[in-house]
């Protein structure tokens, strides 16, 4: 299966995950809370025999573990649960910024994936200075100058692409 099918699918299980649990009247305003997840939290620790998923949003955790019941790896899952994570806690960044990721292959073999946004290309090392010569400090957080151009969306699709092999 190449990136793209794979994709899709993962994209496919995403909206079918949430689909299943966000009733037609939820809007933006209104916090879905699924049946499955105990009330209070538990207060041991909780193991998996084979495999964990661990959000703070119980959407994304069960996506996570969805793909893993399908056959997918823990690298899959955790891609699944990126894309999942932006549709519902987009404010904490996803897709929009940037991320890095840590994996252990079953080889043994450790590699560090780093997707961190970056500055667009006609950045400049000066671009933050004022006319005055001194630094614009509004400058590097409001408008367009304080934009990144975001690495997560190919970050994600390269650490597919090189953990399928």
């Amino acid at each position: 299966m190449n990136f793209t099918r794979k994709t899709i699918c993962f994209a496919t299980l995403i909206l079918a995950a949430l689909g299943s649990q966000i009733s037609p009247a939820a809007n933006a305003q209104t916090s879905v809370k699924p049946a499955e997840v105990p009330e209070p939290w538990p207060q041991q620790a909780v193991r998996g025999a084979h495999g964990m998923v661990a959000t703070d949003e119980a959407l994304g955790s069960q996506v996570g573990a969805d793909i893993m019941k399908r056959g997918g790896n823990a690298v899959d899952a955790a891609v699944a649960v990126a894309f999942a994570l932006a549709v519902v806690e987009p404010a904490a960044g996803n897709i929009g910024g940037g991320g890095f990721m840590l994996i252990r292959l079953a080889g043994g073999k450790t590699t560090f994936f780093d997707y961190r946004e970056v500055a667009p290309g006609k950045a400049t090392r000066d671009m933050y200075i004022g006319k005055d010569g001194q630094l614009d400090e509004e400058s590097s957080v409001i408008g367009y100058k304080s934009v990144a151009v975001p690495g997560t969306v190919a970050g994600l699709e390269l650490v597919l692409k090189i953990t399928a092999r």
